[in-house]
């Protein structure tokens, strides 16, 4: 049942995003590789796992089966990037930058859950090619500004020698784009045009920009004119529109689920957390802005990768 979900999840998705190798036994890791390179032989997919997040996933590896959760992950499923990496070892992230496999950190989200801080520097020592992450969104709101925000201090506070604004910016932005294998993340030729503009003005006075930018611009984002509760109404025209496309072009009800979840979201709208607020600008900007969604491809309540 889990082989022919995963192969029915592949024909909407572009990869497979897994919890961790805890979770699953060194067969299912392997069915996971096999069944994603038989897909890609078309169209490539992805495979993204968490791994080494707390001490006490680590220790449970160990105890089980004799070996780190990453020597497990490269030796059966070989992803395209690891999530975390925050309580790996060195002789582990050397074998992650040596694999080419990308890492992602998600440093605000180990922080709240108190599970310590990501080598960030070592990795980096060590050559991996790093991303960010927002994590869980039930504990961590996806703001890639927060994200820079929050590297940049604990890196000051942490290292005796600094990563460079530069370096963290590139974090968020070219390294993202290779890791996932897209032509994305710098202005170049041939690249997709995801460009924000942002005012000088609104940056913290600093003699290096690049700083400036990385440290404080979260505290002066906000969607403009457009209040919650019209983000929210946008969201409604969206799924009516969303609704009658799907219904005419395949009958199917995953247009009409689309349309009530979203309804309801809006009808809440008074009782919002911060972090529902920057889901639902999230879900403005990646679905509303960028033109039509389509509902078979979309699950709400798993938004935030």
């Amino acid at each position: 049942n889990v082989i022919r979900l995963i192969r029915n999840i592949l024909k909407f998705a572009d990869g497979l995003g897994i919890s961790g190798a805890n979770e699953n036994t060194d067969g299912s890791l392997n069915q996971y590789r096999e069944i994603v390179q038989k897909k890609s032989m078309k169209k490539k997919y992805l495979i993204g796992i968490h791994s080494s997040e707390s001490p006490e996933s680590e220790k449970k590896s160990m105890t089980i089966t004799g070996k780190s959760e990453v020597q497990r992950i490269i030796t059966n499923l070989i992803p395209n990037f690891i999530v975390h990496l925050t309580n790996a070892s060195d002789t582990d992230i050397k074998l992650v930058a040596k694999k080419k496999i990308g890492v992602v950190v998600c440093p605000r989200a180990n922080g709240t859950l108190g599970v310590g801080i990501p080598k960030i520097a070592k990795m980096l020592n060590f050559g991996c090619c790093i991303g960010i992450g927002t994590d869980n969104i039930m504990i961590n709101s996806p703001n890639m500004f927060r994200e820079l925000d929050f590297i940049w201090k604990l890196n000051r506070s942490l290292s005796d020698k600094p990563i460079s604004a530069r370096e963290i910016l590139k974090m968020a932005t070219v390294n993202g784009g290779k890791i996932l294998g897209i032509n994305s993340g710098a202005i170049m030729a041939g690249y997709a045009a995801d460009i924000i503009f942002i005012d000088k003005n609104n940056l913290d006075i600093s003699p290096d920009l690049l700083a400036g930018f990385v440290k404080a611009i979260h505290a002066r984002i906000s969607p403009g004119p457009l209040t919650e509760k019209a983000l929210l109404r946008h969201f409604s025209a969206m799924c009516r529109q969303v609704r009658a496309e799907e219904y005419k072009q395949s009958g199917a009800g995953n247009g009409g689920r689309l349309g009530g979840w979203f309804e309801k979201f809006a009808q809440g709208s008074e009782k919002r957390n911060i972090a529902q607020q920057d889901l639902a600008r999230y879900i403005y900007t990646a679905f509303i802005q960028q033109g039509p969604v389509s509902a078979m491809s979309f699950r709400p309540p798993d938004i935030a990768l």
